[in-house]
């Protein structure tokens, strides 16, 4: 079996600005949010979507074991955190083998569901807002679609198009 090419692979982030979507939640508002790891060149290439799990929102910085802790939910319904907390960075979570798949001829998107979704309330049917993950999971395979078809522009935040990259 031989190896996979290997590719120099490019990353970027989208952040559109938070709203309540129906189409995700008509509870609470949510963010179209994620990094992409991409091939350097040609394309189109398969696509890869991950979505982290579900826990806190905001970190702070524990002096004494030298790493971030996430212990707050503040961003889930504020869109802020309290002084000396970050917003968990939950969509570079998977950096470490979104890379490797860009370097093989993949398009990585990984999602940050902070906004409305992480540590937000159940609502009745479901508790663990695994139908709002899913949802929010299309609304991005749509926006992706769109950029892709050249319907609408890749957000120049991210800082390459993204026409014609993606093999749906």
């Amino acid at each position: 079996i031989g190896s996979a090419p290997t590719l120099a692979a490019l990353s970027g982030t989208y952040k559109l600005p938070a709203n309540l979507d129906a189409s995700v939640s008509t509870e609470m508002v949510t963010e179209i949010w994620a990094k992409v790891w991409r091939p350097d060149a040609g394309g189109p290439y398969p696509l890869v979507v991950v979505l982290h799990g579900n826990h806190g929102t905001c970190g702070r910085l524990d002096p004494g074991l030298g790493i971030r802790i996430d212990d707050r939910s503040d961003y889930t319904s504020s869109g802020t955190c309290p002084p000396g907390y970050v917003v968990t960075p939950n969509h570079s979570g998977y950096d470490y083998f979104a890379k490797k798949l860009a370097d093989q001829g993949n398009v990585v998107v990984s999602i940050n569901a902070n906004r409305g979704v992480n540590a937000a309330p159940g609502v009745s049917g479901d508790a663990g807002l695994n139908l709002r993950r899913g949802r929010l999971v299309l609304r991005h395979m749509q926006k992706l679609a769109e950029w892709n078809s050249g319907a609408a522009s890749t957000p120049t935040q991210l800082g390459f198009s993204l026409l014609g990259l993606i093999d749906f």
